[in-house]
């Protein structure tokens, strides 16, 4: 088994002058002012190797992390690194930051080692706003907690402090919001809870749509979202249905994790759904039992719901991977989103060379997006960001969309979803400016 180092058993390992570093999961290497960092400058290493699918995930100073720990020497200043690339204006910058990175850039692709892998499409499919969740956003955009938990005056009241998360919260589902399914209590004591819930959320109105599809064409089913208390009230949903399910996040321990993930994965296995946190059920998990992936929210860090993903997408799938992300219509999350796909477009123009964005997409607006793993810290993005599609927020009374929507059949829902093709077209080399391994 591997041996787990602590920090204070560092000193042992700083006394021995190493050959040859590897690093796994070397993007954790992207702050150059963290711990982990520091810690293995303070060895002593001739040659070393970082091992990582994503090498830029936000920006180039994080690119410029990585390549000043492999060559501090070439890549001393991080202000200078930024002069020369961080914007990126031209096609000559790109260019020289693609000569510059070339002599460090070994590739491999997962197509180039196992030719006949299973294709991989994702399907944006577009929600939209309950009348409920149409009064809960408004409520949040216009601090009126009296419109979000009525009279009731007990127990955790909202903060509407961090307006970003709140509109992330409504836009899963309302009940997310402290107070909001306590003050609901009514209704789902008139209609049932799984009615009630139902109500609240076009993304779980959606899910009750395609789910029966999912299991009457045999598929399984991994679906992701970032926040833990989305997985509980989907598990309610699930359990409602008599859907049976697995579930991991980050706070299940190590033995609890691995025992679902062998249940799921086992020959015969009648577990349908297996719910995940995005960053915990994105990183070295294997779950190719699963042939499709739910995205019912997606990440700020668009890397991590390319790593999720590829839970079901990697060597030793032999169907065809189908991924279906939830974005829910005129509101702060189809923003976020389009951010989220402009990252990509970066980190794509500079590994592959090639104007396209990562998977195909196409970059319709243009350059790039600042920011880190969370949400984006420019007062003037925050704003327009928050008010994307305010004014249609505001006219809860028309729920005409949401109507048509929640009459059409989940046929009719995917037939006007936006479908991209994530098939890697440069896999000859031809689009390709870095060394490539071949097996």
């Amino acid at each position: 088994p591997p041996l787990q180092v602590l920090r204070e058993d560092l000193s042992h390992f700083r006394r021995v002058d190493w050959a040859y570093m590897v690093v796994d999961e070397a993007h954790r290497l992207k702050n150059a002012e963290s711990l982990l960092v520091q810690d293995l400058r303070s060895l002593s290493i001739d040659h070393m190797h970082l091992l990582t699918g994503t090498p830029l995930q936000n920006n180039t100073a994080e690119l410029w992390a990585l390549l000043s720990f492999i060559d501090p020497a070439s890549f001393p200043s991080l202000p200078s690194f930024v002069e020369d690339f961080g914007d990126l204006k031209d096609a000559s910058c790109l260019d020289k930051l693609r000569a510059t990175m070339r002599p460090y850039v070994l590739r491999r692709r997962k197509a180039e080692v196992e030719k006949s892998l299973a294709k991989l499409s994702e399907t944006i499919v577009w929600v939209e706003l309950t009348r409920y969740q149409k009064m809960t956003y408004r409520a949040v955009l216009e601090g009126r907690r009296d419109l979000l938990v009525g009279d009731v005056r007990s127990g955790a009241m909202p903060s509407l402090a961090n307006l970003q998360m709140e509109l992330r919260k409504c836009c899963n589902h309302p009940y997310l919001i402290k107070g909001v399914e306590a003050a609901d209590a009514a209704e789902a004591e008139r209609t049932g809870y799984l009615e009630a819930l139902l109500r609240a959320s076009g993304k779980l109105l959606l899910l009750d749509k395609l789910l029966p599809k999912l299991k009457t064409d045999g598929h399984r089913v991994l679906l992701f979202s970032q926040m833990v208390r989305t997985l509980d009230i989907i598990s309610d949903y699930l359990t409602e249905k008599g859907y049976t399910h697995e579930r991991l996040h980050g706070s299940i321990r190590s033995d609890l994790r691995q025992a679902a993930i062998d249940r799921f994965s086992a020959e015969g296995s009648d577990a349908f759904v297996f719910l995940l946190s995005t960053r915990a059920g994105g990183v070295g998990i294997n779950l190719t039992a699963a042939d499709t992936c739910i995205l019912f929210d997606s990440d700020w860090n668009p890397q991590n719901d390319v790593q999720a993903m590829a839970r079901s997408h990697r060597i030793g799938q032999t169907k065809n991977v189908s991924v279906f992300r939830l974005v829910t219509r005129n509101t702060y999350e189809q923003e976020l989103v389009a951010s989220a796909n402009r990252k990509l477009g970066l980190e794509r123009a500079i590994s592959a060379g090639t104007s396209r964005q990562a998977g195909g997409r196409a970059d319709e607006e243009g350059g790039t997006s600042r920011g880190g793993s969370g949400p984006p810290q420019d007062r003037a993005e925050v704003e327009r960001l928050l008010r994307r599609g305010a004014q249609d927020i505001m006219l809860a009374e028309d729920d005409s969309a949401f109507q048509q929507f929640s009459q059409a059949n989940i046929d009719q829902i995917l037939a006007a979803a936006t479908t991209v093709h994530h098939d890697d077209d440069d896999d000859d080399g031809s689009g390709s400016v870095f060394s490539k391994a071949r097996p």
